[in-house]
């Protein structure tokens, strides 16, 4: 149905209204957990992608790939110049798209591929638990009770998390674990390096681009030597499709709402209910999986949230 001219002013009129009376934290909340619901549903297409014959490695290369053009035609339309590189910045890029983007999204394909979805997100969380120990090293932040306690808790969720190294009696995987854990360090180093004065001088969607743009450029250069062509060139419309959604909505869309929910939210509220992936992977590997954590993993979660809380409000 087609509405006249004279009926949509009325309407829109309205639904504006309406959308003035939501109060800004309310809208960014719901940003942020429509993020996290994105963000926890990575693990379907990638075990599909996985069973369709693709290495971890090539899937990350595919789906920076797909990020990549998406948020470089994105920049062509928003802002063409964001797409050259300036003179100076090449180093920081670069290590920031090595950090970011080539080592979290290779390592958390390898975690996800060997472990259940709902462990590798909550062991991907202690992040913040790193930037803590980053900012006491680097910058000589002191440590205060309230991180001691933070850092007790971290310790305890992964150790309790991890149990006795069983899951539904199956003996974890050390790679699967030890990539989950490798994200949430590569993740804390881009962050830490993003905080520093070296990244003021860069614009944040321009930054943005060019992390997703020297990602891709590391992960082909260590990539494409050793598999070639012949995965990308072979792979199943399955595949393909499966990457195409992990590099479109739970990187280039969630990130998207990130930073609109970061407009009308603080960075601390924004850390901390991004947490909301923890139960959204669960949720979403059970549904589509059949993965069911063990009360360990529920235990440890807890205390993981707990302390990465007590590190936010402690900023």
């Amino acid at each position: 149905m087609v509405l006249d001219e004279g009926s949509r002013p009325s309407k829109e009129g309205h639904l504006q209204s309406i959308l003035r009376e939501i109060p800004p934290w309310t809208g960014g909340l719901l940003m942020m957990l429509m993020a996290t619901a994105l963000w926890g549903s990575e693990g379907l297409p990638l075990r599909i992608a996985i069973r369709e014959g693709l290495t971890p490695e090539v899937i990350a290369l595919m789906r920076t790939g797909v990020a990549t053009v998406v948020l470089v035609t994105v920049a062509l339309f928003r802002d063409p110049g964001v797409i050259f590189l300036r003179r100076g910045d090449a180093g920081l890029l670069a290590f920031n798209g090595l950090m970011g983007v080539a080592i979290c999204a290779t390592a958390a394909s390898v975690a996800m591929s060997r472990i259940p979805i709902g462990l590798t997100f909550l062991l991907i969380n202690t992040a913040p638990l790193w930037v803590m120990a980053f900012s006491r090293i680097l910058r000589g932040e002191p440590i205060t009770r309230q991180r001691l306690f933070a850092a007790a808790m971290g310790l305890c969720g992964v150790w309790v998390a991890l149990g006795i190294g069983t899951v539904g009696a199956k003996v974890l995987d050390p790679l699967g674990v030890g990539a989950a854990l490798l994200t949430g360090f590569a993740y804390a180093v881009y962050v830490f390096n993003g905080s520093s004065h070296a990244t003021w001088r860069v614009d944040r969607f321009r930054l943005y681009v060019q992390t997703f743009i020297w990602g891709f450029v590391v992960l082909a250069l260590i990539v494409l030597p050793v598999r070639g062509f012949a995965p990308l060139a072979t792979a199943s419309a399955k595949a393909w499709i499966s990457v195409a959604y992990l590099g479109i909505f739970p990187t280039v869309g969630a990130f998207g709402l990130l930073m609109m929910a970061l407009k009308r939210i603080s960075g601390t509220a924004a850390a901390i209910a991004s947490m909301a992936e923890i139960p959204f992977s669960m949720f979403w590997s059970w549904v589509f999986l059949g993965e069911r954590v063990g009360l360990s993993a529920v235990l440890g979660g807890i205390l993981i949230v707990v302390s990465v809380t007590a590190v936010q409000n402690n900023q």
